[in-house]
């Protein structure tokens, strides 16, 4: 079922705590490019009607303003959800100050935390960690985290550690796809499928790339630290 409204996906810094090697947005440890609250405010001030936020990094949640950026985007009434995207390194330091947004709000948040051969690598806890999260917070009215699996070929081992922590049922599971540092390679061009009528992706320095997914990664790869 299509909902109608607006999903708008904003990335707030190409920044990140980690350097994925097959990262889709070229983020990295050594890029330092954030966005500034009057353009964050000038993109949700374009929308009047309904709509969702997706914030979406680099590593979303090292956004010094991430929490100004929610609330002001909450402070408009159409607002109906937010969408947190992370790699879950750090949201072990958030998930209290996230869920009581939830609570106050009474809209629906939803984390989608990264899952990959990469994180669990320089982080052998990686799943371990997510799993007391989310046994924490299951019951959370309109609160919800969702994992999403990225496999390379031959990594079906990591659907068996999702198993074993019995988190299949949170996880979403596909491979890795052909952009960013992966444009060239094997796997499949990106497909978004949506569920949404409308929806618009923007660059950490908040230019509008439609639902051009490719045109964006491409673009933030020039962009490196901030100037």
């Amino acid at each position: 079922m299509i909902k109608t409204g607006t999903r708008l996906y904003i990335n707030i810094t190409n920044a990140c705590n980690t350097n994925c090697p097959f990262c889709c947005m070229y983020s990295s440890t050594e890029n330092s490019k954030y966005m500034d609250f009057d353009t964050f405010r000038s993109i949700v001030n374009k929308y009047d009607s309904e709509f969702e936020l997706q914030l979406e990094g680099g590593e979303p949640l090292l956004h010094p303003n991430v929490y100004l950026f929610i609330e002001y985007a909450l402070s408009k009434k159409g607002c109906k959800k937010v969408n947190i995207l992370t790699n879950g390194i750090v949201l072990e330091n958030h998930i209290r100050r996230i869920v009581e947004l939830c609570k106050w709000y009474k809209i629906p948040f939803e984390i989608k935390v990264s899952v990959n051969y990469w994180l669990i690598k320089v982080n052998q806890d990686h799943i371990r960690k997510l799993e007391k999260i989310i046994f924490a917070t299951e019951y959370i009215e309109n609160f919800k985290i969702s994992l999403n699996v990225r496999k390379r070929e031959n990594d079906e081992w990591i659907d068996e550690e999702i198993a074993k922590y019995k988190l299949t049922e949170h996880a979403n599971s596909f491979y890795l796809q052909s952009y960013g540092k992966m444009t060239g390679s094997n796997y499949d061009k990106p497909v978004i499928v949506q569920n949404i009528a409308d929806w618009h992706i923007f660059a950490c320095d908040g230019k509008d790339f439609g639902q051009d997914l490719v045109a964006r990664s491409e673009y933030e790869k020039t962009l490196g630290v901030n100037k």
